[in-house]
């Protein structure tokens, strides 16, 4: 597994801001990042943690009364791109690639990148996300932050939740192959979510399954792998079903200074 590191550490580096963190002050005394818990020693570079009275998520911070904050997370909440044009997307030690489109999004829930990286979308225009969202260390396992909540899928039951709409997709194009009135091809076999996380209704099997079901009684062990799909991963599974997915260019490097 790799060497833990704290998300805005993670995030920072992936941007290539590694290197133009603030000047920040000697801290007077040992104590631990208010913004992540990073811990520090009596002498490291820290900056002064407060917060204005605009700042609305101080329920969200390891501890509110900490004196510092990490020079880390001092950079990633000072630079506005984070809450912008950076709010929602993957980042690695690497990169950050931006996950603003159905596309983009859908690929990395397929295909998560190497460890250790962090996956955040936002649900509200300037929403604080990227430095409380958790470290990934395996593929395996993904955890994505989604506005206020933290979600968890396995990347194989979204791989499974994909052949298995799949092929109950292909049953019905069978079925009504030759049927003189043509139907919209179908997208999905569970009920939609959008970007915004929307749940009403969520995993819910769609009316077409159950008649494709009625006539192929075979098909109904593509039903129970959906069914076993969790709310998140049927979130997830909605987006690695659009079409055409393709892995975003990184819109910052970490040899970007």
């Amino acid at each position: 597994m790799p060497d833990l590191i704290y998300p805005s550490e993670l995030v920072i580096k992936g941007a290539g801001l590694a290197d133009s963190l603030p000047q920040g002050v000697e801290a007077e005394t040992t104590g631990h990042c208010g913004i992540c818990g990073k811990p520090h020693d009596e002498g490291d570079m820290v900056d002064f943690l407060m917060l204005t009275k605009s700042f609305t998520v101080e329920n969200a911070i390891f501890d509110p009364h900490a004196p510092y904050r990490c020079l880390h997370c001092a950079a990633i909440m000072d630079e506005k791109e984070f809450i912008f044009r950076w709010g929602s997307a993957v980042v690695t030690a690497d990169g950050l690639y931006p996950c603003l489109k159905r596309v983009h999004r859908g690929y990395w829930f397929l295909n998560p990148p190497e460890p250790p990286f962090t996956f955040y979308l936002q649900v509200s225009k300037s929403q604080h996300v990227a430095w409380r969202s958790p470290v990934n260390y395996s593929k395996d396992v993904v955890f994505f932050r989604l506005g206020e909540d933290v979600h968890k899928i396995r990347t194989q039951k979204i791989q499974d939740g994909l052949e298995a709409t799949i092929s109950l997709i292909e049953a019905h194009k069978a079925l009504h192959a030759k049927k003189a009135i043509k139907r919209k091809p179908m997208r999905t076999a569970l009920s939609f979510c959008d970007m915004k996380g929307q749940r009403v209704g969520q995993s819910e099997i769609y009316q077409w399954v159950n008649e494709v079901v009625d006539l192929m009684p075979e098909m109904q062990a593509h039903v129970k792998q959906l069914l076993s799909l969790t709310s998140s991963e049927a979130y997830a599974l909605d987006f690695v079903l659009t079409e055409n997915l393709e892995q975003p260019e990184p819109v910052r490097t970490a040899n970007i200074k």
